[in-house]
């Protein structure tokens, strides 16, 4: 059918399409950060950061000790929330992109997780400890993590860039059908 349109059709049709995915892709990563900042704020001010070792921007340092609660404590909640967001993300463009859901779904989840990793989250490195060596004082800086602790914590966020593209793409092959029968 799209051979008997004219060049500025062609053309309209082509800039619908690029809006369309540019648009819902941004609306899909603000959403993502949004949630992403509210969960972070749920565990400075409820009693959620009790379970969660601090805040869900926090990388967490070295020598705080690996014992299994302390890795239940600082990765569950960060598993969680990049769950949310892959399926937020995979709603948003599953259900109002036109074409190519999944692998829009997979560059917008990519997208959230280089913002958080160089943007939302805080890395504690350069800490020093004073003469008595009870007391440490941490530099926070911003960018991307530093050591395999701060990479395994911030490594949590790719959930997202794998549950985006398979929740679009379930959404899709759901309406597919439902528009067949």
């Amino acid at each position: 059918m799209e051979e008997s349109y004219d060049s500025l059709d062609r053309a309209t049709m082509a800039t619908w399409k690029a809006s369309n995915a540019l648009g819902w892709g941004a609306v899909a990563l603000a959403a993502s950060l949004v949630l992403h900042q509210v969960a972070d704020q749920l565990t400075l001010t409820t009693r959620l950061s009790v379970l969660t070792a601090g805040t869900l921007n926090g990388r967490p340092w070295p020598g705080l000790g690996w014992t299994g609660w302390s890795l239940l404590q600082r990765f569950w909640y960060p598993a969680v929330i990049s769950v949310v967001v892959g399926l937020l993300i995979g709603t948003v463009i599953g259900k109002k992109v036109w074409r190519h859901q999944v692998g829009l779904a997979s560059l917008t989840a990519l997208a959230y997780v280089a913002v958080t990793w160089l943007v939302l989250e805080i890395s504690a490195g350069g800490g020093t400890a004073t003469s008595t060596g009870s007391l440490v004082q941490v530099s926070a800086h911003r960018g991307l993590p530093s050591g395999a602790v701060e990479w395994s914590y911030s490594a949590v966020a790719l959930l997202a860039v794998v549950v985006a593209p398979l929740w679009s793409w379930f959404l899709v092959r759901r309406t597919a059908k439902r528009t067949s029968t």
